[in-house]
């Protein structure tokens, strides 16, 4: 049967060890098998010292679950719902824009072609940033907001 050792510093116990029996530890108390002891318990003249009110060590408090990733996949409705509604309309009215060139109108059909395709939008997909990006050229969005939507 293990031998249980009380370890103590400064009269107070700080560690209980199970050894062999052929172990030896002349700093520690040797306790028999129903003698009661616990970390925190004082040390009186070589005696464990019963407390009249336990010392209860409480652990600490578990550290807080780490906050959820942020979300980069979105319906295509809720991606639309990133942007103003003024955005929305001049995105929307591309095609009717006297300010754009004929490539711009084309290249933002092909956007607008491809966002109708998706399943979903995943603001972290290359084609999306691009296609984003491509509205800030195109005069539809400012930097700040193409930023903003892709976060």
């Amino acid at each position: 049967m293990p031998k249980r050792f009380a370890q103590e510093q400064k009269n107070i116990i700080t560690n209980i060890i199970l050894e062999n029996d052929d172990f030896i530890d002349p700093s520690g108390i040797v306790l028999t098998e129903t003698q009661p002891a616990n970390i925190g318990w004082e040390v009186v003249n070589g005696s464990i010292k019963f407390p009249e009110s336990p010392v209860v060590v409480e652990p600490p408090p578990p550290p807080p679950p780490p906050p959820p990733p942020p979300q980069t996949v979105f319906t295509k409705y809720q991606f639309r719902s990133r942007f103003t509604l003024a955005e929305l309309v001049a995105i929307d009215n591309f095609a009717s824009s006297s300010t754009l060139t004929d490539i711009q109108k084309a290249t933002l059909t092909t956007i607008t072609k491809n966002f109708d395709a998706a399943d979903s939008i995943d603001v972290t997909n290359s084609a999306t940033i691009q296609g984003v990006e491509y509205l800030v050229t195109a005069g539809l969005l400012t930097q700040d907001r193409a930023t903003e939507i892709l976060k």
